[in-house]
């Protein structure tokens, strides 16, 4: 893995396993229970994390077999992802894109957790097999930002899942 790739990988495996630990002593009830009505329980969140993880993977798998289509990100990329950033820094709730909003009201802890190993070892093969020349171009379409790099879409992962981990930890909110 190169070692740009490889250091944003280990910041998603840690917060991966920090999320791991912390459910790890819950029982299938805490796991599903939502802290208040209409609002996702912790296991809803992760299975919404997980979604978003295996449709970016899918996407650039996807569009690596068609490299002609792509672009290099230009200014516009750089501000749109910039803004994303930001937005997703912000302690405020967003209602997810309409793909990835859909969420079952009970799900199984360890299910859920394996299939979130499975679709990690399937970003850590993607970035293993990464071709070079496709590391500028905006290969990644974020349902709102638009098109970015690979780089982009780990960053976009990596401040997705640290704004959903209050959560999943409501301790958090308040750091």
């Amino acid at each position: 893995m190169k070692p740009a790739f490889s250091s944003k990988f280990n910041s998603l495996e840690e917060i991966r396993h920090r999320i791991n630990f912390l459910v790890s002593g819950w029982d299938e009830i805490q796991f599903n229970q939502s802290p208040k009505q209409g609002k996702w329980s912790p296991a809803q969140v992760i299975f919404h994390l997980i979604q978003v993880e295996e449709f970016s993977v899918n996407y650039v798998n996807k569009k690596i077999k068609f490299p002609e289509t792509l672009k290099t990100g230009g200014t516009s990329a750089f501000f749109r992802f910039y803004l994303l950033k930001f937005f997703l820094l912000l302690p405020l709730k967003y209602k997810a894109p309409a793909p990835v909003s859909a969420v079952p009201d009970k799900l199984s802890k360890n299910e859920l957790l394996m299939k979130w190993e499975n679709v990690r070892k399937e970003l850590a093969k993607l970035l293993d097999n990464f071709p070079e020349d496709l590391l500028e171009k905006n290969i990644f379409k974020h349902l709102v930002a638009g098109r970015l790099n690979v780089y982009q879409m780990l960053d976009f992962i990596k401040d997705h899942l640290n704004h959903h981990l209050p959560q999943i930890d409501p301790t958090l909110s308040s750091s």
